[in-house]
């Protein structure tokens, strides 16, 4: 059985994951929402077809990662929980829980990467069926 610093430091993990991929993703998309800006003027909104499909694709994929991230926190989480049943003294391993049954996806790794890829398949499509 995992001890409760190997569970914790786990847990540091996956979260430090979390905090790198949204990172990332913000960097990503900040740069690609600037240069389609830039040149939407340029060239007459054409940069949507290469630049719309990309960042949906970086979004997509840094959302796989923060979700399986989740997942193995949770289940790393689920470990602690039979293992404090058995010492409930015992203080939990991260700070408080997201218990929510409705609100767990509004957690930044489960909400912004979906999100992202949202928001440029909208902007493709005003591009192809609005804007002409």
């Amino acid at each position: 059985m995992l001890e409760k610093s190997e569970i914790r430091e786990a847990i540091k993990y996956e979260n430090d994951l979390i905090h790198q991929r949204l990172s990332w993703l913000g960097t990503f998309q900040g740069l690609l929402l600037a240069a389609l800006v830039f040149g939407w003027k340029e060239n007459g909104g054409a940069l949507v077809y290469v630049i719309s499909p990309l960042g949906f694709g970086i979004a997509f994929s840094i959302g796989v990662g923060t979700y399986r991230a989740n997942k193995a926190i949770n289940k790393f989480e689920a470990i602690w929980d039979k293992e404090r049943a058995k010492k409930p003294a015992e203080i939990d391993v991260v700070g408080i829980r997201n218990r929510s049954p409705h609100l767990w996806w509004f957690m930044p790794g489960y909400f912004i990467p979906p999100a992202f890829a949202t928001a440029w398949l909208a902007i493709l499509i005003v591009r192809l069926f609005v804007q002409r």
